[in-house]
Order: structure tokens, then sequence, then C-alpha cells
């Protein structure tokens, strides 16, 4: 993976993601958690990492603590939870993801305890927001607009730390995440077909209880 800096001023486009957890956020941002996981593939780009506002899920913790072998960033990790450093319902930093695997590549990476898919966006830099900014979360990729991209933007400038993360050891190849697609794609419509074709099983299934019963009534 280059360690050349993307490119990232005031004026620089963002989106947005959130995460459930403190936790998540927080090794994401020590360039632990490398990879993001999603039902569909972003592109490249910087996004804002915000932290949800719901309920914390016991998984998130034990799920960073069975993936950052590191003491060090572990340590780290604790602190932010521990002075609130990575607050919900905030944006906390930026990351650049770089490319995307399907869950069978990036299983086979060395970030593959990070892995969860179907589609995993690689991580390559990371930048923390020296004052975290309040704002709403949404699902999937959402755009960073108005005061929010104003509040974020004005954070970035030349005193920004913009840290790298250790590659994955796996490259993106654009045919074997094409031909993902594609396979997901025929699954997803043979699962339509099957449902269409149980819902026609039951709906003759009332019929043919249904008509005999018909038939019986008009008779009398």
């Amino acid at each position: 993976m280059s360690h050349d800096t993307p490119y990232l001023n005031q004026n620089t486009s963002l989106k947005g993601f959130t995460l459930k957890s403190p936790w998540l956020a927080s090794a994401m941002m020590h360039g632990q958690k490398r990879i993001e996981n999603r039902t569909q593939d972003w592109k490249p780009g910087w996004y804002a990492v915000h932290v949800g506002v719901g309920k914390e899920d016991p998984w998130c913790e034990q799920h960073v603590r069975e993936n950052v072998t590191n003491q060090f960033y572990m340590k780290m990790i604790e602190d932010d939870i521990r002075d609130g450093l990575v607050p919900r319902g905030h944006i906390i930093g930026l990351v650049y993801i770089q490319y995307t695997l399907p869950i069978t590549e990036a299983k086979e990476s060395n970030a593959s305890g990070w892995a969860i898919g179907p589609f995993c966006m690689v991580i390559s830099h990371r930048c923390f927001l020296k004052n975290p900014v309040e704002t709403r979360g949404q699902l999937g990729a959402w755009g960073v607009r108005g005061e929010v991209h104003t509040a974020v933007a004005a954070q970035i400038d030349a005193d920004n730390a913009i840290g790298w993360c250790t590659g994955v050891g796996v490259r993106a190849d654009s045919r074997t995440l094409r031909a993902y697609k594609e396979q997901l794609l025929l699954v997803k419509r043979e699962q339509q077909q099957a449902k269409k074709a149980e819902k026609r099983k039951l709906e003759g299934g009332v019929q043919n209880l249904v008509q005999p019963k018909l038939a019986a009534f008009e008779k009398e």
C-alpha cells in the first residue's frame, strides 16, 4: 500500500458513515481497524467517521480486543473510551477508503479478523479531529454538507496529523470484484424467485382449500 497522502483540504468533498460503537471508531482512528464492512462497495475517497447514538453492543468491545494484538494501541483505545474522546453522536475523524475487496479476498488478507463483508473497504489513511463535530448519522454513506462540513473543514490544515495504515497484503482486482458482484446479484435473483415460487405455492394451497367449500356452499 502506498504511503503517499491522498489530497485533503478544506474544499474536499466528504461523505460520512456511522459506526455503532466508540470501540470500533477508536480502533479505526488508531489504524487498527483497517477494513470497513458494508453491503455495497463505496468509491475511494475521504469519509467522515461518525459514532452512532444507539445502545452499546458488548460484541464491539470483544471484537476490538480480539483483533488489536498490539497492547500499545489497545491502551490508547481504552484511554479514548475512558476520556470520552470518541463521543457518540459526533464525527470524530476522517479516513481514506482506498479500494474494496470482496469478503473472499479480504479473508486472505492480514486484516482478516476485521473482515465480515460482503464488501470490505480497505482504509489507507486516517486523521483525528481535534474537536469532534456533533451531527446525526444515517445508514450507508451520507453527504457531509452545510454547517457540519464547515465545522469539519475548519479543522483540516497543515497541523493535522494524517497517519497511514499498514497494508492488508491483498491488492484490489477489478475483475474479481466484478465477478463477486455478479455472483451476489445471481444469488439475490435466485432468492427472489424462490420467494415468489413459495408465495404461489401457498396461494395455490389456499385456493385448493377454499374452492371445495365454495362449491359445497353453492349446492346448498
